[in-house]
């Protein structure tokens, strides 16, 4: 007599013995390999898209960078003169005007505190060139702050801020 238990377990496969199952053709192996591999190509062209928007990225990094470190050289070395030259102007030209109201913006300073040139020169001190030599441009931006920094920036080019700077020594 066979217990009912030891029926089940003579019926159970064992997994380890393949004798059983013949092998798969080529070609159901092939369409399997072909269906096990589509989702790797499709990593693989993410990968690599991946890889060149990195490196696009880490060129503007290194860029901005370079820049930013030019202008901290440049702001650093004219700091003191240029601050003693700013404050004594009771009218500046519009043009270093609107150079110092982006540089605030940038800083994210209130709005109201600048928006003449009698309030916005209490700002110039060195203190201002040290914050803005030590202004993190890749961390996250206020976007309301740079809309004004980009307002003020709008046609502004270096040889306009030279021509319309005077020297407050000269007399006229």
């Amino acid at each position: 007599m066979v217990w009912p238990q030891e029926e089940e377990e003579e019926e159970q496969e064992n997994p380890d013995d393949l004798s059983e199952k013949p092998p798969p053709t080529v070609e159901k192996a092939e369409k399997l390999l072909a269906k096990a591999s589509k989702p790797l190509v499709k990593a693989q062209k993410g990968m690599k898209r991946f890889t060149i928007r990195t490196k696009k990225l880490t060129k503007a990094a290194e860029k901005v960078t370079a820049q930013r470190l030019l202008v901290v050289d440049k702001l650093l070395e004219v700091a003191a003169e240029a601050t003693e030259e700013l404050r004594l102007f009771f009218h500046t030209p519009p043009a270093t005007f609107r150079a110092l109201k982006a540089a605030l913006f940038m800083l994210g300073k209130p709005t109201d505190q600048f928006d003449s040139w009698a309030k916005a020169r209490t700002f110039v001190s060195p203190a201002l060139f040290e914050e803005l030599s030590a202004f993190d441009a890749t961390a996250d931006r206020v976007m309301a702050d740079w809309k004004g920094v980009r307002a003020c920036m709008k046609g502004l080019a270096s040889p306009a801020l030279q021509v319309t700077t005077p020297n407050p020594t000269r007399s006229a």
